[in-house]
């Protein structure tokens, strides 16, 4: 058993029903999926319980390192990960722990997702990028929450020892590219692996409809990574925003095909278009326009980015 960190040790943990203690073998690993809180969109009214000094990046930054160093999870989802301190901290420290990363995010946003693997288990042999915008036009109109999702082909066998390129470097876009630290080669045939998803999804308690269509994006992308590779297990990370009375929960729990009940049904209604009173047109903007009640308001130094 894995001692918890000094300042984590009054944190609740929960025991998986069923679940039974195994020797670790090269087939079983550890994964984490943590949303470690953009700096940026801290604001001292959404933490009422929480002391001034503990939400200082400072202190935040050693704490979150500690932890997720302490634990060494052989695969590591993060959401709400700072871009500037992604390249400054995170990739680099983890990079000298012997770990492999991407990151993925909108370029309207301050912050993104990452996947983090150990190099000496896994190498990447794929991976899909979803823009949810992209893939979410509806009757003609684009949903405008620029969320993203990532959905990553890992499979087990170290890079280093077996000489794995990362053959997807080259294809991504320099703006969004993180150094993997991964030598170039082929990639071992009949090696088992695992399909890792990781996103965020639309924040707002009343989008049901977008965290839906958002839900059927990611669905889609895992999909086609598993028609891929039909040998691996697929793993959905993330921060998913929901509540088992939202569409989208039902939409992961549920068996095929999934019913809905009338409240599900009756908060499936878009809430990124504006509708005016006489409307000509529904007009997509995104979130960070809006002055809805109740929506989350930015800082001066914030208000060019969206949440």
């Amino acid at each position: 058993m894995i001692a918890i960190p000094e300042a984590c040790r009054d944190r609740k943990w929960l025991s998986v029903a069923g679940a039974t203690s195994r020797p670790a073998s090269e087939r079983s690993f550890t994964i984490m999926s943590y949303n470690i809180l953009c700096q940026k969109l801290i604001r001292r009214s959404l933490f009422p319980y929480a002391s001034s000094n503990s939400l200082k990046w400072k202190l935040r930054r050693d704490l979150l390192l500690g932890e997720m160093s302490h634990w060494k999870a052989d695969i590591m989802c993060l959401q709400e990960v700072e871009i500037e301190y992604w390249h400054k901290i995170f990739a680099q420290h983890f990079k000298k722990l012997g770990y492999d990363s991407r990151l993925f995010y909108s370029k309207s946003k301050s912050h993104g997702v990452a996947v983090l693997w150990k190099r000496s288990k896994f190498h990447i042999v794929d991976e899909i990028s979803v823009h949810m915008d992209v893939s979410m036009d509806v009757c003609d109109e684009t949903l405008q929450t620029d969320n993203v999702g990532h959905v990553t082909a890992l499979r087990f066998g170290s890079a280093d020892s077996m000489d794995c390129a990362d053959p997807y470097a080259d294809s991504v876009d320099p703006e969004y590219r993180i150094d993997s630290g991964v030598p170039a080669s082929g990639v071992q045939a009949g090696t088992e692996g695992i399909v890792v998803s990781n996103t965020h999804l639309f924040w707002r308690p009343d989008a049901c409809y977008e965290r839906l269509q958002q839900q059927i994006a990611m669905l889609a992308a895992q999909r086609e990574m598993q028609e891929k590779y039909p040998g691996f297990l697929l793993i959905s990370c993330g921060d998913f925003n929901t509540t088992p009375d939202d569409a989208g929960y039902a939409l992961l729990t549920k068996a095929r095909p999934v019913t809905l009940n009338e409240w599900q049904l009756d908060n499936l209604l878009p809430t990124t278009m504006i509708e005016e009173e006489e409307p000509s047109s529904d007009t997509p903007i995104s979130y960070a326009e809006m002055t809805t009640a109740g929506t989350l308001s930015e800082s001066d130094d914030t208000t060019s980015k969206r949440l």
